[in-house]
């Protein structure tokens, strides 16, 4: 019982996370030669509210968090892809094994790094070009970094992945109005800070492919990609849809295709399309409205538009809505 007293303070961390995000958290497997660990770990695991699986359990899983004390454990192969597995090494032995958490001194972190949830990993694309893709994608960010009145709703900064093969390097930072500042994250990827949003952009020129960084949530443009090919571990599809004819009918076609893609419907008042024909084209309600916002193209043009607060407009309060949709 040597580690309790180690992470009795750290279920308060985790009081503010919902019942619904415990429920869909991936589960924990632990593999762990140190047979001094496991009561150990197990006990951080419990504190986090996670569940604990067997090896044989884990091929049906989208995804696991694996707990081991081994250098080269093998990681097993989920549904959802090996990405879709994060390691966490411990080690019960002072100084043995670079990079792992020992037990029981870092029960906090280890109880930390585990998390009572996943890392928000959410997909942003397009039904067609021009559909505001990447403004609401800035916006979401921002939401997703804001760690709301009570400070337990979000960790305080996100990631914003420019994933658009199609776009021009360092379109975020325009966007935002900001200046390179020289940082990498460590997969050598150009990070900006603007705010608590880290626009991440990847290296052209050797084709490198964005990840989820799993120290903080991910919001990805893609542009116009296929989100139904997505892995698992993505925790949100957002398809964002202009209020026009060809657009709508365009989304119709891919939410049939995929029932796990939310939509956001950009209102154009002059569009002449009304709700009730918007939804009989569609086929089902968007989840959230993104409200027209006639300052938005003066704000972007000023270099005005930041993503977070009243500055994010009605693209900040849609992405706000559907932040409580998803989680």
């Amino acid at each position: 019982m040597r580690g309790t007293r180690g992470v009795r303070g750290v279920s308060g961390r985790y009081s503010g996370v919902s019942r619904r995000r415990r429920e869909k958290a991936s589960p924990v497997l632990l593999m762990l030669d140190d047979p001094g660990l496991v009561d150990e770990v197990a006990m951080i695991v419990t504190v986090t509210g996670r569940r604990m699986v067997r090896a044989d359990e884990v091929a049906d899983l989208p995804g696991l968090v694996l707990v081991t004390d081994s250098p080269d454990p093998g990681v097993p192969e989920t549904a959802g892809g090996r990405s879709s597995v994060r390691v966490i090494r411990v080690s019960g032995v002072p100084g043995v094994g670079s990079g792992a958490l020992q037990i029981p001194e870092a029960a906090n972190e280890l109880a930390a790094a585990i998390g009572c949830h996943d890392p928000i990993d959410i997909a942003v694309a397009g039904v067609v070009g021009g559909a505001g893709t990447s403004v609401f994608a800035a916006a979401l960010a921002g939401a997703v970094a804001d760690p709301g009145p009570d400070g337990t709703d979000g960790p305080g900064q996100a990631l914003l992945v420019d994933e658009d093969p199609l776009s021009r390097s360092g379109q975020f930072r325009l966007l935002l109005g900001a200046e390179r500042d020289g940082e990498d994250d460590p997969a050598g990827r150009e990070v900006t800070w603007v705010q608590d949003v880290g626009v991440v952009e990847p290296r052209r020129s050797t084709g490198t492919v964005c990840t989820a960084l799993p120290s903080r949530p991910v919001v990805r443009d893609c542009g116009r990609g296929d989100l139904s090919a997505l892995p698992e571990t993505v925790t949100g599809r957002i398809l964002v849809v202009p209020q026009t004819v060809p657009a709508v009918l365009a989304a119709r076609h891919v939410v049939a295709t995929c029932s796990r893609i939310h939509v956001v419907l950009r209102e154009l008042p002059r569009s002449g399309l009304t709700w009730n024909q918007t939804l009989s084209l569609l086929g089902k309600a968007p989840t959230v409205t993104w409200e027209d916002d006639p300052f938005l193209t003066v704000d972007v043009d000023r270099g005005d538009f930041r993503p977070t607060g009243s500055a994010a407009g009605t693209a900040g309060t849609a992405a706000l809505r559907l932040l409580e949709e998803i989680r």
